[in-house]
Formats: structure tokens, C-alpha cells, sequence
């Protein structure tokens, strides 16, 4: 009997989505370009052994776009990178307006009959810090595990995701279906591969010769 893994069952086994709002190391350091594509190089390295990844970007509110914050000069992002979405409102309450759109959107656009693992990194290297995105964060995972995750809130952003509903993943938040990681590099490509590593050895893979039973 194989383990219970709802992700294997669907098309692409990874969704991370990053809360960065600058890559000093890509954007900023002589050396960024050489930075990015090695941390690039990696990541789809680690695509070829354990499956494919899509990322999404959460910019907080910042001076620069998330292209000349998060990209060497002159660079375009990744095909990894699905979506990116700006102007997260740090420290919003869960009622503020513009974050439950941002959440809205990557439930209903990206991860529902898509995705049951879901990789969430946030960046806490201090232009960021994980207490700015908590809020709306917390209040996303309570919707989507139907009360059961996150912190109770009283608004509504979508109806509850059935992967995290019913927990079977067993990843550390939203009752079963998010793992949550927090990093300082700023170099949100090597955070990937770090979600997707953590991601496939709590079982969520896409070996086709595993058994669903």
C-alpha cells in the first residue's frame, strides 16, 4: 500500500509562493547576474529529479518594480515564475481589500484542481519581515482550511481548498496542505529549490510509479 499523496494525482506536484520584496544579491551585488543563474541552474536541476515547480511572487509595497527589485539588470523572469503581484499592503489587517484580492486570485487562479502542496516562503531579511505579511497570511490559511488553520478571521476570501481541508498531506499548516518557510538570503530562486526539497521529502512527489492506493 502506498501513502495517501493527493498532489501525485495532479499535473504539476509544486506551488510555491514567495513574499519578497528586494533580491539584493541579484539585483544589486556586482556579482548578481552570476548569482541568479547559478541559483536558476539548481533549481532546474532539481526540477529533473523530483518534478516541475510553479512560483508565484508577492511583492510587498516598495520603491521598485519587482523587475528592478528582484532581477539582475536587463533580466525577464523565469518561466517558473507564473504570476507576480505587487503592492502586498504590509502589516494590512485581514480586512484590508488589496491583500484578500492578491489571495483571491492565487486560489482561484493558480492552485484550486491544480495543486494540493502548497510551499509558501516569505522573506525576513528586514526590507521584508515575516510579521508584515502574517495577518493577511494567517487569515488566507484559516479561509482555505475551512477554520481550521491560520488564526480566525471575519472575512471571506474563498471557499476552502478540499487538500487542506482534509489534511492528508500532513505539512505543517492550514490543517494539512502548506508548508511555510522563512528565509534571509534574498535569493528567492534557491529558496524554491529549499520548498520544493522540503516539499517532496514530506511526500509530495510526481513519481509516476507510485502506488495512490
Amino acid at each position: 500500500m502506498g501513502r495517501p499523496c493527493r498532489c501525485c494525482k495532479k499535473e504539476f506536484p509544486f506551488i510555491i509562493i514567495i513574499f519578497i520584496d528586494e533580491s539584493t544579491p541579484y539585483s544589486f551585488f556586482s556579482d548578481g547576474r552570476s548569482i541568479y543563474e547559478q541559483d536558476l541552474l539548481e533549481l532546474r536541476d532539481l526540477q529533473l529529479q523530483i518534478g516541475k515547480v510553479t512560483i508565484i511572487l508577492v511583492q510587498p509595497s516598495y520603491r521598485e518594480s519587482p523587475a528592478d527589485a528582484l532581477l539582475p539588470d536587463g533580466f525577464v523572469f523565469p518561466e517558473e515564475v507564473v504570476q507576480v503581484y505587487d503592492n502586498y499592503t504590509r502589516n494590512g489587517p485581514g480586512f484590508d481589500r488589496n491583500n484578500q484580492e492578491i489571495f483571491k486570485s492565487i486560489t482561484e487562479n493558480h492552485i484550486r484542481d491544480n495543486f494540493s502542496c502548497i510551499g509558501v516562503a516569505v522573506d525576513n531579511s528586514g526590507s521584508t519581515t515575516i510579521s508584515e505579511i502574517r495577518p493577511g497570511l494567517d487569515c488566507w490559511y484559516f479561509n482555505i482550511s475551512d477554520g481550521k488553520g491560520g488564526k480566525p478571521c471575519d472575512f471571506y476570501i474563498n471557499e476552502p481548498l478540499p487538500d487542506c481541508e482534509n489534511g492528508e498531506l500532513n505539512l505543517s499548516l492550514a490543517n494539512g496542505c502548506v508548508e511555510e518557510v522563512i528565509f534571509n538570503t534574498e535569493q528567492w530562486l534557491r529558496e524554491a529549490a529549499n520548498v520544493m526539497r522540503i516539499l517532496n521529502a514530506k511526500g509530495c512527489s510526481n513519481k509516476k510509479n507510485e502506488d495512490e492506493s
